[in-house]
């Protein structure tokens, strides 16, 4: 496996590839959702575990999350950290605003769609009952323990994305002054927490998701910090020792769920291996060459242009098709109907919605930083003679 080189400006590089990387997990959150709609959620035979790496759904959001927690850390890291204000209101128009969007498409679908279908359990979860103005407020506001899976199924991650968004640069300021060991056993101590207060209910799984996920931007934050170095170990690692390094960060984030099912007390150990087989994706796609090569060709760079905007509008598609096609097409031909369709409203959706308001937010930081070099410059010239 050959290593490339790093960044030649990794103070103000952006990393491409973790675009790429984040696009084509989404798509397998795309195919994960079809696998559960038609197969139901039961393991079925051991086979079938050997497509996890196509249908890796929930092991993406931990991805996310993880790559969430990294980029938000960079800017501070280089020096480059706006106000709270500037930082949230960003965020908002990233996140935030194109989900409204995505909102209302969901409670298009369900106002027309909605009943119970005849397939898995899952499925009982989004478009069962009747629109109602209470929940539509509740997904406006985020606020609160309200059925989030209603309107669309992935809606429940961007709940803890914005939640953990607002406490952010208070997270990092915290989880930047431990050690690196310090910061990993505060990740490990409070997805356990998490974990434990689920399985005893000390309160409602709901409610600790935002903390048991939020943990993982604590992993972000540690990678970032610590990037370089880590770069560096991997580019000193020599032949049999990077495709091994490859081979366990696969197994762990493709399998790590079904290993960790086999410890009677897990304490959360899903989690970590999934996270850890994340981060060794994220050095891979950034120090190992040929990765970088196929993460750089053209359709994994379209995947992570639309990425986001395939996450937001996939739920509907798949329900509002499973409405209409469910009963008069095979199973293989709903996918080759599915698959396209999420990609074509995508692109739609992130051209028309998701890249106007980047593209605000891009023009909010670079007047907030202009007025923040402006009035450096003026105290550093003093007050007129």
């Amino acid at each position: 496996m050959h290593t490339g080189p790093p960044p030649s400006n990794p103070n103000e590089a952006r990393y491409t590839e973790l675009d790429a990387l984040r696009g084509v997990a989404a798509l397998t959150v795309v195919f994960h959702h079809f696998r559960i709609m038609a197969l139901g959620e039961a393991k079925g035979p051991r086979w079938l575990t050997l497509f996890n790496p196509l249908t890796t759904g929930h092991e993406a959001v931990m991805l996310f999350f993880l790559l969430s927690g990294f980029v938000l850390s960079l800017p501070y890291l280089r020096g480059r950290g706006q106000g709270y204000p500037i930082y949230l209101l960003r965020r908002i128009l990233r996140i935030y605003a194109p989900y409204l969007f995505a909102l209302a498409l969901a409670v298009g679908g369900a106002a027309i769609w909605h009943s119970g279908l005849d397939r898995s359990g899952w499925s009982h979860e989004t478009w069962s009952e009747p629109v109602s103005g209470r929940l539509v407020l509740e997904h406006v506001l985020m606020i609160g323990n309200y059925n989030w899976e209603q309107f669309n199924t992935a809606f429940w991650s961007l709940v803890v994305e914005m939640r953990v968004s607002i406490v952010f640069p208070l997270l990092f300021l915290m989880v930047h002054r431990l050690r690196v060991r310090t910061a990993l056993l505060l990740f490990l101590v409070i997805s356990s927490a998490a974990v434990l207060g689920e399985q005893y209910a000390f309160a409602s799984e709901r409610s600790l998701d935002s903390v048991k996920y939020g943990a993982v931007f604590i992993c972000g934050i540690v990678l970032a910090g610590n990037f370089e170095r880590v770069s560096a170990w991997f580019r000193g690692v020599r032949g049999a020792w990077r495709w091994a390094f490859a081979l366990v960060s696969f197994v762990i984030y493709c399998w790590g769920h079904h290993i960790a099912s086999e410890v009677p007390r897990q304490f959360g150990l899903d989690l970590w291996l999934i996270t850890l087989g994340a981060a060794g994706f994220m050095v891979l796609a950034i120090n190992a060459q040929r990765v970088r090569v196929v993460l750089n060709s053209v359709v994994p760079r379209f995947l992570g242009r639309i990425s986001y905007s395939l996450y937001l509008v996939h739920g509907t598609v798949l329900f509002a098709l499973t409405y209409l096609l469910g009963s008069r097409l095979p199973v293989m031909a709903q996918l080759l109907v599915y698959v396209p369709a999420s990609l074509l409203l995508a692109y739609l959706f992130c051209i028309v919605v998701e890249e106007p308001f980047l593209q605000v937010s891009r023009r909010v930081g670079k007047l907030a930083r202009a007025t923040q070099t402006t009035a450096t410059a003026a105290a550093m010239a003093g007050p007129p003679a």
